[in-house]
């Protein structure tokens, strides 16, 4: 499959050649004070400062009718990853996405050729030029900074062109970048490890589980669970009308095996509050029971000394006296 033309740019893709373009080794470090970053530390003699306008080719996504493809050979990114496929490209394998629009801070590498949309920028480094090790820095990054939108996240490539990076020679890029490569596998390793170990962890806990009930109620009797409990409630079949702050207002995906993480918290006004707690408020010790979704059947105790209500898809139980809310949990 052809592909399609691009704007024409004075600078080439990124067949041209880094050295033949700046003598880059042999040239001045840029001392620009417009440059966004400014690297001070000092860097190894055989290293040079520069900015992206040198050593990278920046391509502006296209939204294009026509290229849409289902069973197209190249993949189509914006500023969150792949949303589809194309029949053509625009940017070569080795380039990095960096959003331009909305997820602007989480630049992805590419191993295979790409059209990206207009929310996305596609960035091709120079010969001369590791694509990985310009990837690597890429991750290391803060594009947040040169956001300087009052709305939706973005960048221009203007701004970007103007970053200032610090660059070995190749052979040291190529170094640097095995060793990343090397580490990072080591880790994905220890993950999947780890992975393992939770698995094998939950399956021993239902095992526990599993034991101690059979154990401990062979020889007692059985009752539903309507005569264990004072109340049992389902939540408010309406979505909360979320505020940046106010009363806390649950969602499952605070939902853990046995507890509540309130790591990210919700809001909602104090009506809304009032509202959703009309027929019972929580307590200490309220039993709170996940009904549907992907974490379906997760149960956790609302702890002490917080005040909340309840989201979408969750159930409160609140035993009797002659009850333990954690037995029950479990």
């Amino acid at each position: 499959m052809q592909r399609r033309e691009v704007k024409k740019n004075s600078k080439t893709q990124s067949t041209q050649s880094f050295t033949e373009k700046e003598k880059f080794k042999e040239k001045t470090p840029h001392n620009s004070v417009s440059s966004v970053v400014n690297n001070t530390m000092e860097l190894p003699k055989s290293w040079v400062n520069t900015n992206w306008s040198d050593i990278v080719f920046i391509t502006h996504g296209q939204n294009k009718k026509g290229i849409e493809d289902e069973n197209g050979p190249y993949p189509k990114y914006g500023s969150g990853g792949q949303i589809g496929k194309s029949s053509h490209y625009l940017c070569k394998a080795g380039s990095t996405v960096v959003g331009r629009k909305g997820t602007i801070n989480r630049p992805f590498f590419t191993h295979t050729d790409f059209w990206n949309i207009d929310t996305a920028f596609g960035i091709t480094p120079y010969q001369g030029i590791h694509p990985k090790f310009f990837f690597f820095f890429c991750q290391i990054f803060d594009f947040n900074r040169l956001d300087h939108s009052t709305g939706r996240p973005s960048l221009t490539q203007s701004n970007l062109y103007q970053i200032n990076i610090p660059i070995p020679p190749l052979a040291e890029q190529h170094r640097i970048v095995a060793k990343i490569d090397s580490l990072f596998s080591k880790l994905d390793k220890g993950v999947e490890t780890l992975q393992a170990i939770q698995q094998q962890l939950r399956i021993y806990r239902q095992a526990v589980l599993k034991w101690a009930f059979e154990k401990w109620t062979s020889n007692t009797s059985i009752a539903p669970l309507k005569e264990l409990c004072t109340h049992i409630i389902d939540c408010p079949h309406s979505t909360p009308k979320w505020t940046a702050s106010g009363k806390i207002c649950l969602r499952t995906t605070n939902f853990r095996k046995g507890y509540l993480d309130l790591t990210t918290m919700n809001y909602v006004s104090n009506d809304t509050f009032k509202e959703r707690t009309r027929r019972l408020k929580p307590e200490k010790n309220d039993i709170l029971y996940s009904r549907e979704g992907a974490i379906l059947g997760l149960a956790c105790l609302i702890p002490e000394n917080i005040e909340l209500c309840l989201g979408q898809r969750m159930m409160l139980m609140r035993t009797k006296n002659n009850i333990l809310p954690r037995f029950l949990m479990h």
